[in-house]
């Protein structure tokens, strides 16, 4: 097995670590969202200059769209992983906003955990 001797990495692991303690492991799903929730916060980044955010619905499901300054009318959806369980247009909302001026597209995120646990 390699050894991670990388400090970055090792804080990394760390941090997620601290945001997810040994109790998490029997939690009820609430609880799993609230852990990942303080998780992302951790390692959030303010959204990049010239970066526009709104929310908004599409039938029904909530959407985050951001968009540059400039841009044609085509956006990526960005869906965040989690298994429809864990994860948020929060979550994800410093991922989403740095990726449109490293794509020059408008992205929209949707919130994906309206699965059936919550029905």
């Amino acid at each position: 097995m390699t050894k991670i001797t990388d400090p970055d990495v090792l804080k990394f692991i760390a941090d997620t670590q601290a945001a997810f303690p040994s109790e998490a492991i029997e939690a009820d799903i609430p609880a799993c969202r609230e852990y990942y929730n303080a998780m992302c916060k951790v390692f959030w980044q303010p959204h990049p200059k010239g970066v526009g955010v709104t929310d908004a619905e599409v039938d029904g499901v909530p959407v985050r769209r951001y968009r540059p300054e400039s841009c044609e009318e085509r956006a990526i959806l960005y869906t965040h992983g989690g298994g429809f369980v864990v994860g948020s247009l929060d979550s994800h909302d410093d991922v989403c906003a740095e990726l449109v001026p490293k794509s020059g597209q408008a992205i929209t995120g949707c919130r994906l955990s309206v699965s059936i646990l919550q029905a």
